[in-house]
């Protein structure tokens, strides 16, 4: 009796160990996002005393994709992604009446790695990484006398952080809600410097192999 009580009592713990671990989250997975990204920006003017700060702030539509690998241990779930967010942000800052800096952000393209714990269908997570943007700066000067306009371009390396959740509504069908916050440093001319912040709001959907 005591040998057979103590098979009943491993046989239920693997039992519960096997159900625990029905969803399968491992393997890889492609998918597209869609959502909002926003910036509010320091520029800073110097001048012959003082320095000159304005805000640019800018807010649109973004669309892009992803693509990555999980790994699975238990109920931990780890891995690399990559993703695209495509959104031709323009922010404007003015100084007085004579000059207007204008900022555009076409793309940025993330490396990341991945983290979380599956509670059945559902895994939080966290995120971050390497990011790589493109950036372009126009200034435009018109007093009424003198009017003269320079423009810079320049790819913009920085780093990005946040998190989410993603569902897995069928064994191959995920969906997902993510946040982020991107950092790219500050992007100096010889007029003025700027720190380059954005952060994007997501909703994906994307395919389980």
């Amino acid at each position: 009796m005591k040998h057979l009580l103590i098979r009943a009592l491993f046989l239920g713990v693997c039992s519960s160990a096997a159900n625990a671990q029905t969803v399968d989250w491992s393997g890889g997975y492609i998918g597209a996002q869609i959502g909002g990204r926003w910036t509010n920006n320091d520029v800073d003017t110097p001048g012959w005393l003082l320095t000159d700060t304005s805000s640019t702030s800018a807010n649109g539509f973004a669309v892009g994709a992803f693509a990555g690998y999980n790994f699975q241990y238990g109920n931990f779930i780890f891995g690399p992604e990559v993703s695209a967010i495509f959104n031709p942000l323009s922010d404007k800052a003015y100084y007085g009446t004579t000059m207007v800096a204008t900022e555009r952000s076409r793309a940025v393209i993330s490396f990341n790695a991945r983290a979380g714990y599956a509670f059945e269908n559902f895994l939080p997570y966290v995120t971050g990484g390497y990011s790589r943007a493109s950036y372009s700066t126009i200034q435009s000067f018109d007093n009424g006398y003198l009017s003269d306009t320079f423009s810079f371009k320049r790819k913009r390396e920085g780093w990005n952080v946040g998190g989410g959740i993603d569902w897995l509504a069928t064994e191959h069908i995920l969906l997902r809600a993510e946040y982020r916050y991107f950092d790219f440093g500050q992007f100096e001319t010889n007029t003025w410097d700027t720190d380059l912040k954005q952060q994007t709001a997501t909703l994906g959907i994307a395919y389980k192999f």
